[in-house]
């Protein structure tokens, strides 16, 4: 049996398997928590892993060794990602991510929750470290439209709120607009709240920004929202996002998403349906996102693998028998006509919301 030295919760590789029961033996002082979860993987920008084909046990054996056993279910539900599997095994190099459970932050912490050598963390802890909702945005250019966005979010109600930026500005083409970026990351404050700030080292796209900022709200929030760096915001924006989804949740539909900004732009993510403070949509524009602990290691965190993401996410909420709702009226708006340049398809389009006035 293997034997492998984990230093952090992310990406621990157990490789591949012939059969489809694998045990491998972690070495750490770490402190385990049951949960496991694979590391996103597809065939293509729009194929996922969908639902969790493995299954974990976890004994602990000593201070400084774990017996973890994966075993991979007896039947692929997910036929786009049946290439990785023959009749026995799995042929993919599996990487598996740890998910403890933590009630107090610390910076070492953050750092053992990312993989190795991914950027310099800073926080700020403002109060108590238990927070209900954690907020992630993935910084990278445009540093007109980042001013307007902290600005904005100064003028929020943040209660309750851990807020996690990710700066990539630095890892590729770098030139005077994302000099200018980083160094607003790095003055930015903001009284009050709990402030995690992560420096990526390597260029990883909006979806991996996404992927490990929402591995650290995971474990310290309730509820998660990922928000762009080009939009502005009413006051009570998530107040209102949690209005929403508690009404929503009083009727039992337990896979919702939520989104601060209706769209029907290019007459996509239209209306299905009307409530007295929510929209029902058939999708919606954008990565600004309200959803719980359950739904992003079940439904959300599997699509993290491209920037077809937001897509992939409502594809599955659907198909699962989700429920997708904006609110009425929106508290949100993009204002970033210019692209961020992440990929290289951006076309210059950007969704606007209709009803958006404000404070």
């Amino acid at each position: 049996m293997d034997e492998i030295i984990v230093n952090n919760y992310s990406k621990i590789k157990v490789g591949s398997s012939t059969t489809n029961i694998k045990t491998v033996f972690l070495k750490s002082n770490l402190n385990f928590g049951t949960a496991f979860v694979t590391e996103p993987f597809g065939t293509s920008k729009t194929r996922f892993q969908c639902p969790e084909m493995f299954t974990y046990s976890l004994i602990k054996i000593n201070s400084s060794l774990y017996k973890l056993t994966i075993e991979r279910n007896s039947k692929i539900l997910c036929k786009t990602t049946a290439k990785y599997f023959w009749s026995d095994g799995w042929s993919i190099d599996l990487y598996v991510t740890n998910i403890p459970k933590c009630n107090i932050i610390t910076a070492s912490m953050i750092t053992q929750i990312l993989p190795d050598n991914y950027g310099h963390v800073d926080t700020t802890f403002s109060h108590e470290y238990k927070n209900k909702i954690g907020i992630v945005v993935p910084i990278f250019s445009r540093h007109n439209y980042l001013e307007q966005f902290f600005k904005s979010l100064r003028n929020s109600e943040m209660k309750d709120c851990l807020l996690i930026l990710i700066d990539e500005s630095l890892t590729k083409d770098v030139d005077e607009d994302k000099q200018i970026v980083n160094a607003m990351v790095k003055n930015f404050t903001f009284c009050g709240v709990n402030l995690i700030k992560i420096y990526k080292k390597n260029h990883g796209n909006m979806h991996d920004s996404i992927l490990r900022g929402c591995d650290i709200a995971n474990m310290f929030c309730q509820y998660i929202i990922t928000i762009d760096s080009d939009t502005i915001h009413n006051k009570n924006w998530v107040s209102k996002l949690l209005e929403v989804y508690n009404d929503i949740s009083i009727n039992s539909n337990e896979n919702v998403v939520i989104s601060p900004f209706n769209t029907i732009n290019m007459k996509r993510h239209t209306i299905k349906e009307e409530k007295l403070t929510y929209y029902i949509k058939n999708s919606i524009g954008g990565c600004c996102l309200l959803f719980n602990q359950r739904i992003y290691i079940k439904y959300i965190r599997c699509t993290l693998i491209s920037h077809k993401w937001d897509t992939n996410l409502i594809t599955n909420i659907n198909n699962n028998y989700g429920l997708i709702a904006v609110t009425k009226p929106s508290v949100i708006d993009h204002i970033g006509f210019q692209s961020s340049g992440h990929r290289s398809s951006d076309n210059g389009t950007y969704d606007v919301a209709l009803d958006f006035v404000s404070d």
